[in-house]
């Protein structure tokens, strides 16, 4: 959820349209909400599921043709007027194509671009340590912040010789799922950037 000011949600329940703001390395469009899709992999409606490291990805149409765009990165708000804006994605872009005058943008955040990556265990992990300070450690791998309230609720936990027991390849949103997992919850990269705990659902 996400919280908005009240003449924005009087807006909002009067049917105003709402507009997506693109921030897209030196280019700003303005573009309506029916060319975009927001797509998450922590499953459908139906899923109870906890202990994921849930990744986000975007695609749009956007006229013009744009070259060269791909690792750029791509930041989406929305508003229903210009004086408030709030946060949609941050991400960045993985795949662009041009045709008809068009360019079709794929983009990833930072769990779907840099989640895969091995997660680097430093002799210090290795060391019985807090869930709290490997929640800080797998925020400082994929270059974002993390909520000091995440981390309060994770320091509580234990874990006895680090991550020593974990295979030499483990990627880093594999940790954070499992972090997230001790507190029956999941990883996700919310619409600010930031790695945040969420609750055992469909993200």
């Amino acid at each position: 959820m996400q919280s908005i000011n009240i003449e924005d949600e009087s807006l909002l329940r009067t049917f105003a349209p709402v507009t997506v703001s693109i921030a897209l390395g030196n280019l700003t469009k303005q573009v309506k909400t029916n060319s975009i899709q927001l797509e998450s992999s922590c499953g459908d409606a139906q899923a109870f599921s906890f202990g994921n490291a849930c990744a986000s990805t975007v695609s749009m149409v956007i006229d013009g043709a744009y070259p060269d765009i791909r690792g750029e990165r791509l930041v989406l708000s929305w508003y229903v007027r210009e004086a408030q804006s709030y946060p949609l994605f941050i991400g960045t872009v993985t795949k662009a194509e041009i045709s008809a005058g068009k360019t079709t943008i794929r983009a990833g955040d930072v769990m779907a671009t840099t989640g895969g990556n091995p997660m680097m265990i430093t002799e210090r992990m290795r060391d019985h340590m807090t869930a709290g300070e490997g929640w800080v450690a797998v925020a400082a791998q994929l270059d974002c912040f993390y909520s000091q309230d995440d981390v309060d609720r994770l320091d509580p936990i234990g874990i006895v010789n680090g991550f020593s027991s974990l295979p030499d390849e483990v990627s880093i949103s594999a940790v954070a799922g499992y972090l997230a997992g001790l507190v029956g919850c999941n990883a996700v990269i919310d619409r600010s950037g930031w790695l945040r705990l969420t609750g055992p659902s469909a993200a």
